[in-house]
């Protein structure tokens, strides 16, 4: 996991407690604070976003689904379906007793409740609204409501917070981290933290699933004392709107980075309704990630994204890349 102080700035919530986070964060915003928490993973809320006490709608404005969204052909590894229910109401559905909210959270991390990236649990960007999706998302998490009432709904884009529970086999906060951030009453963009120790994730998977990438971006903090910096990979998917960040340790020699890939596991989805007018760093400026300084991967390698792509959508293959270390000083 990156150790910067201004990366993952949502996982500082797991530091604390989710109700003295979502406490601190509503007592920031009532004193009109615009600095926010910039460490691991801390709420990342608009800036001009004000606090109201005004109950927000719950009608839907539409269905989520876990139908295909047009992605390309290939299917993820087929896995067992979550016994969820779906259909929005206009009233948040039943809270799911706390053993059976884990377990059926994880099935849709296994899963994605079979629906393919930007897709998220059958939440779509720029097609759910987020009346649809709060009352879906209330089955785990029931301070959702009473996050989103404390926001001037009016004042768009903001971004709700979303910690789904899981076992600490899975993570050992007990949650994972999501932020959905809405606009003109629909989910724009979806980030998933901490949910990708899934095969479905892997970079393999990934690039074997979606193809071969829009882009690659690279960033690095080459300031750990031990010699070992945590460089991450950018996966873009421009025309699909999907962002897979991977996260790798590498050894620093003299004035380089030597790391090599795949890593284990994805650390973060970012997914939102593609356009073309969206690049990397348009849309990396909308997320936690918006402070990290992303180099593309031409930029900092002699390695083509196409390189990267055949190499690394083979499970079994590496890549190992020497990083300069002093464009991030």
């Amino acid at each position: 996991m990156i150790n910067s102080s201004h990366h993952f700035h949502k996982a500082s919530y797991a530091s604390i407690g989710k109700w003295l986070v979502i406490l601190g964060w509503a007592i920031g915003m009532l004193a009109g604070c615009s600095d926010l928490p910039t460490s691991a993973t801390s709420t990342d809320l608009p800036e001009t976003s004000t606090v109201t006490s005004t109950r927000v709608s719950t009608t839907p404005t539409s269905t989520l689904t876990s139908t295909s969204t047009g992605s390309p052909s290939t299917t993820p590894t087929s896995m067992p379906s979550p016994t969820l229910t779906v259909m929005p109401t206009e009233t948040p559905m039943p809270a799911l007793p706390s053993e059976e909210a884990k377990r059926q959270v994880e099935e849709l991390l296994i899963d994605n409740a079979n629906c393919r990236l930007p897709c998220w649990w059958g939440i779509i960007p720029g097609k759910t609204s987020w009346s649809a999706a709060q009352s879906f998302l209330y089955q785990f998490d029931q301070d959702i409501y009473t996050v989103t009432a404390m926001l001037d709904t009016h004042n768009e884009p903001f971004t709700i917070p979303a910690p789904m529970p899981v076992r600490e086999e899975v993570s050992s906060v007990g949650y994972v981290s999501q932020f959905y951030t809405v606009e003109m009453g629909k989910v724009q963009l979806i980030e998933a933290y901490g949910g990708g120790r899934r095969p479905i994730y892997t970079l393999s998977n990934i690039l074997a699933d979606y193809g071969k990438p829009d882009e690659i971006w690279v960033w690095a903090a080459p300031d750990a004392p031990s010699g070992y910096d945590d460089v991450e990979f950018a996966v873009f998917y421009q025309r699909l709107g999907i962002i897979a960040l991977y996260v790798q340790v590498g050894q620093q020699l003299k004035t380089q980075i030597n790391v090599c890939l795949p890593p284990s596991s994805v650390n973060t989805l970012v997914l939102w309704a593609p356009s073309d007018q969206d690049d990397f760093q348009s849309v990396i400026k909308r997320t936690g990630f918006k402070d990290n300084k992303f180099y593309s991967l031409g930029e900092v390698t002699q390695v083509s994204v196409d390189k990267f792509y055949e190499r690394l959508s083979d499970p079994d293959s590496q890549l190992c890349l020497d990083i300069p270390i002093d464009i991030w000083y």
